[in-house]
């Protein structure tokens, strides 16, 4: 493994602050370890980036060190309300590798039908970081090995893409158009998520980084686990209460409560 530390700002003046961005190239053989340990592969740089373009040039994924979360399959346990969608005669669901997608005749018309849900799920959302076609395709699509896709009268409604690492699924992006929300996809995606790891024999299913109140939801997830920086944790409680600090940080006093900094060298 090869890390890259980029010091975006120090502030040392009147207070100790610094923000530094950690990423890697992780290496072959080296994946377990590196998501035991916190990293994911993720993509904070813009393509224009001199970083971006040495990496590709190298063929290699940039990873970066985060709060992840990940689940423990055998501890995982899924609520009944969350697979209501199983029990309907209209829905169904199937497994996919990228292989298989770009082995369709249809293919094209597959991934444009991938991109309207995108674009339907971001703007459910508001979100401001929103891939364009291309780029939709490119990291999302592409760089995917494994695919969930979700039907409605023969018609996907929502996706799930997924990579694996090593002995172990990272899910990248769960996206749908939000006709049926009473369905709760997203949580049937993690059962599914977590039956496709145990098939086969994953220990961990990796979902994504665990910020702020938008993923206090996973704290409820059973098996959860959240990276620290130091250790994996599980305490609910303390994982709502990092969300809303998370969420309630918005000034540089925020940033540099030692207080706080110290509590998290606790859980």
């Amino acid at each position: 493994m090869k890390i890259f530390y980029d010091h975006v700002i120090s502030k040392q003046a009147d207070t100790d602050f610094n923000y530094t961005l950690i990423s890697a190239w992780v290496d072959s053989g080296e994946e377990d370890e590196a998501l035991a340990t916190g990293w994911l592969p993720t993509y904070f740089y813009t393509n224009d980036c001199e970083f971006v373009n040495e990496s590709e040039a190298n063929n290699k994924q940039i990873w970066c060190q985060l709060r992840s979360t990940r689940i423990e399959c055998e501890k995982f346990r899924a609520k009944s309300k969350h697979l209501k969608a199983l029990k309907l005669n209209n829905f169904s669901y199937k497994y996919i590798t990228i292989d298989d997608l770009n082995l369709q005749s249809n293919k094209d018309q597959i991934k444009d039908r991938l991109y309207y849900l995108y674009d339907k799920y971001v703007t459910h959302k508001n979100y401001k970081d929103i891939l364009d076609k291309e780029n939709f395709i490119k990291y999302v699509i592409d760089d995917s090995s494994h695919f969930i896709l979700f039907y409605l009268n023969d018609e996907i409604v929502a996706c799930t893409a997924m990579q694996q690492f090593g002995s172990a699924l990272v899910s990248g992006l769960f996206f749908w158009d939000y006709s049926e929300p009473q369905l709760s996809l997203g949580n049937l995606s993690n059962h599914l998520e977590v039956e496709l790891c145990k098939q086969f024999n994953f220990k961990y299913l990796y979902i994504g980084v665990y910020s702020e109140i938008p993923s206090q939801y996973k704290s409820y997830i059973k098996g959860v686990q959240v990276w620290t920086g130091r250790k994996w944790m599980s305490n609910k409680r303390k994982l709502i209460d990092i969300a809303k600090s998370d969420s309630n940080s918005n000034t540089l006093e925020d940033f540099v409560d030692y207080d706080k900094f110290q509590k998290l060298l606790e859980f």
